[in-house]
């Protein structure tokens, strides 16, 4: 029913505050208009009374001033005055003269004449002989003000005048002005109920919006947030706190902060607190401060809290924000990693640099070493104790050589003859070796990757990387265990690259090897591919190992990355790029059995005057005719002076002023037919830039034995010419 719903409405409406507020201030306005209209009501009675009695007292009064000898001797006079008053004054009801035997001797209404009022109030006060009023009720019940005056005659009283005055017109009056008031002030305060109403929603609004801010950001924080009391418990907590302690809020309301805590930091905690409750102290500040907090489950967490304190409802309370910096921990973690990544990178460069240098030098003495070694044992006179010490120098030249080859592994400026390889079957095709190498005490379990892809290496020296790691591996497992290889097709993406600084997003083949040997520490484990870092005992490892494994890697465009424990083992894992290619030239090492011999001209460029001295000699002993030369700008002239074809030109690739590849250049013109081969004991960039590691050009490292020197001019002046001399 529509009544029965405008009720229903009506009743919902008062029990809202906003109802409840409307009829608790509407009842005041009530009883303030009440109180208001009834002290009203009696200031005017009163006021109009006053008014009345004045009136009534200037009416008798006047008539008294004609003197009372007057009015007695006047009556008929006096009764003409009364009789035209009548009815001029509504307010009057009579006017009346008596003499002290209260009979009437004038009157506005002579029917009154002759009359004894017998009234006791005249006998009450004639003693006095004073003028009075009183307040009277008439036959009629009408509210009536009776003013009585004295008449006087020397000094002594003769009679009265009475007037009777009605108030009802006056309380009218006062009544028809109390609901104006009262009309024109409920108006007023209708008006401001309904302003101070208006103002009381808006701000209800306000508050609401502003409650529903907080609501919704106490329950849609990522942050846990908690109220906690002076005793340390917790009176309030969010709906985060499931996220970063596991529990719902309604478990941890009225516990001890401490469950939130570790064990180990409890005490602190409130012994601190406790201290700054001593202190007297008001206010905590929002700084962050690291903590470690405790899950429901037990684990440790760590977070980042922030605490205040505040006066609510008179009570002093403590708010606290706490996050969980776990993510943040990790990718610090990983970034300072990466930091360190990368300063060990750039350490190895440096270091790279340096052997490269050092190789540069010490190459060029072991060629001259070797190769005079070799030709002392090319003398049949040669025999005996000399022999023997002959036969020594070539061996530790040879060990040094060695030596030097891993250095400049290291250093990743080797030349390499890169094809395209599957490492499972370079590894299956070393596994006896492996298994010859490792012994019988150490169980070797080789997982190849299926459908693995194809890389872009150099047979040798991938070999070298898996021995490398294999010998590593048995030396760290003395009484035996396991070791495994694995390989792997697998995809490094932006997330992996930007937690390992030195890697590059892509598709590489992975090559894992693992032991359960000893293990190694971080520190360790940070220095690992340093050359000449061992933990080997003296005599039992140079330390080059681990670092020409780091070297051939990078040279390959690759990364290599170890993970290792304590008691646990150890993991190398070595990422090569995946090739496209689907096949690759395969060039066979025909071995010869005797020494390749020659009539051609070879101009030879070296600064080393050992070197060239050598290298003059072996070639000359091979049946050829040398053109020596100690730099760029000398073979130059001595090319420009000689009439004769120069078949090949044998260079240093790094000489003082000009270098062997631009000797190379500025020749190709004058003599398109002359073939080149490059020789350098240098590493460093130079070679790089000067653009010998280039394909198809032809180079020889130093140190070489005389054999390898004359294979390879024979090699190369028997090469056709492609184009210009590269």
């Amino acid at each position: 029913m529509p009544g029965v719903t405008f009720l229903q409405r009506l009743r919902g409406s008062f029990q809202t505050p906003e109802g409840q507020l409307t009829l608790g201030l509407c009842g005041l306005i009530v009883l303030l208009l009440g109180t208001y209209g009834a002290v009203l009501i009696v200031e005017q009675q009163q006021e109009l009374r006053e008014d009345a009695e004045r009136h009534g007292l200037e009416l008798a009064r006047g008539l008294s001033l004609i003197g009372a000898t007057a009015v007695l001797d006047n009556l008929f006079v006096v009764q003409e005055a009364l009789t035209s008053r009548a009815g001029r004054d509504p307010d009057i009801l009579s006017v009346l003269v008596v003499d002290r035997d209260q009979m009437v001797i004038a009157s506005d209404n002579p029917m009154q004449i002759g009359e004894v009022l017998a009234d006791p109030a005249i006998q009450r006060a004639g003693a006095g002989g004073k003028e009075f009023v009183l307040d009277q009720r008439d036959a009629q019940g009408r509210d009536v003000l009776v003013v009585f005056e004295p008449l006087r005659s020397d000094g002594k009283l003769l009679g009265w005048i009475r007037v009777d005055l009605s108030l009802e017109r006056a309380w009218r009056e006062a009544y028809r002005t109390l609901w104006k008031q009262l009309l024109a002030v409920a108006f007023l305060l209708a008006i401001s109920l309904y302003v101070f109403l208006k103002m009381v929603r808006r701000l209800r609004s306000a508050l609401h919006t502003s409650e529903e801010k907080y609501r919704h950001f106490w329950e849609t924080s990522t942050d846990a947030v908690v109220f906690m009391d002076m005793d340390r418990r917790i009176q309030f907590a969010n709906p985060a706190v499931k996220d970063v302690f596991g529990y719902d809020p309604e478990e941890v309301i009225g516990r001890d902060i401490a469950v939130l805590q570790p064990q180990r930091l409890r005490e602190a905690h409130r012994e601190g607190l406790a201290r700054y409750l001593r202190t007297g102290v008001k206010k905590l500040d929002w700084r962050a401060t690291e903590v470690v907090g405790l899950r429901k489950d037990g684990t440790e967490v760590p977070i980042e809290i922030a605490f205040s304190d505040m006066e609510m409802e008179g009570r002093r309370w403590f708010v606290g924000f706490m996050r969980d910096i776990t993510e943040r921990k990790r990718a610090e973690e990983a970034l300072h990693q990466s930091e360190e990544q990368l300063r060990q990178s750039q350490k190895m460069e440096a270091i790279g640099k340096l052997a490269g240098g050092v190789a540069h030098d010490f190459n060029n003495l072991l060629t001259a070493i070797t190769g005079y070694s070799d030709l002392l044992l090319g003398h049949a006179q040669l025999d005996g104790q000399a022999r023997k010490n002959a036969e020594e120098i070539r061996k530790a030249a040879f060990r040094a050589a060695s030596l030097t080859h891993q250095l400049l592994a290291f250093s990743r400026r080797q030349m390499l003859t890169s094809k395209v390889l599957n490492l499972n079957a370079v590894i299956m095709d070393l596994e006896p070796m492996l298994r010859r190498l490792i012994g019988e005490d150490i169980e070797l379990t080789i997982v190849p990757g299926p459908a693995l892809g194809q890389v872009q290496a150099d047979p040798s020296q991938i070999e070298q990387i898996i021995l490398n790691l294999v010998i590593n591996a048995r030396d760290a497992m003395p009484r035996g265990g396991k070791l495994t290889i694995e390989t792997a097709n697998v995809e490094l993406d932006e997330e992996y690259a930007g937690r390992h600084a030195a890697f590059q997003p892509g598709s590489y083949v992975l090559v894992a090897v693992s032991d359960t040997g000893m293990g190694m520490d971080e520190e360790t484990a940070a220095r690992v591919f340093e050359p000449f870092f061992t933990t080997k005992e003296p005599g039992k490892g140079t330390g080059l190992g681990l670092s020409t494994v780091y070297g051939i890697v990078k040279q390959s465009d690759g990364y290599i990355w170890v993970y290792s424990e304590p008691g646990l083992g150890t993991t190398f894992k070595f990422y090569l790029p995946r090739s496209t290619s689907l096949s690759d030239k395969v060039q066979a090492d025909v071995e010869r059995t005797q020494i390749p011999q020659g009539t051609e001209t070879i101009l030879l460029a070296e600064d080393e005057d050992v070197v060239r001295t050598l290298v003059g000699s072996i070639l000359q002993d091979g049946g050829y005719t040398v053109l020596a030369a100690s730099h760029s700008e000398e073979a130059f002239r001595i090319s420009g002076r000689h009439d004769g074809t120069i078949d090949l030109m044998v260079t240093d690739v790094v000489m003082p002023g000009m270098s062997g590849r631009e000797l190379a250049e500025r020749l190709a013109s004058l003599r398109p037919q002359m073939k080149v081969l490059y020789i350098s004991g240098y590493t460093d960039d130079a070679i790089v830039r000067h653009g010998v590691q280039a394909e198809g050009t032809a180079f020889l490292q130093k140190p070489f034995t005389p054999d390898v020197l004359l294979r390879k001019v024979r090699e190369v002046l028997e090469t056709p010419v492609k184009g210009r001399v590269a």
